[in-house]
């Protein structure tokens, strides 16, 4: 078994190299992994080796999952900081109108007042005039 290190177009080419010719090349299979093309030297037939992709860090694996956890934990995140948001604005909304009610009801009990008061002024006048009369 040997690795194919050239291959050449033309018979003038392959005078005085070493090694076998063919006619056709095999094509490879796509089955996810690499093809390495290789020729058996007893019987000049070409065929393909298949191995696993090379990764240029032996850790890229790890380093790919560990972004996908962060985004999903980053999109986590988000997503609990637009329900706090939503959840604050709800919040100041109910603030305001509680602050309105409050105001409203301070107004109501102030008119009460007055009204209580001018109603004993009234009759104090009055029961001054009647003491008067």
């Amino acid at each position: 078994m040997g690795y194919v290190y050239a291959t050449y177009h033309d018979m003038e080419s392959l005078k005085g190299v070493d090694g076998v010719t063919v006619d056709v090349l095999p094509e490879p299979v796509s089955n996810g992994k690499e093809p390495v093309l290789k020729v058996n030297l007893t019987d000049a037939s070409l065929y393909f080796d298949y191995e696993e992709p090379e990764t240029a860090d032996p850790y890229t694996p790890k380093v790919i999952e560990l972004e996908q956890r962060m985004t999903s934990a980053e999109l986590d995140l988000a997503m609990t900081q637009l329900a706090l948001t939503e959840t604050f604005e709800e919040l100041q909304v109910t603030w305001q109108e509680a602050a309105d009610s409050q105001l409203a009801l301070t107004e109501l009990y102030e008119l009460m007042l007055a009204g209580q008061t001018g109603l004993e002024a009234e009759q104090l006048t009055k029961g001054g005039d009647e003491d008067n009369g």
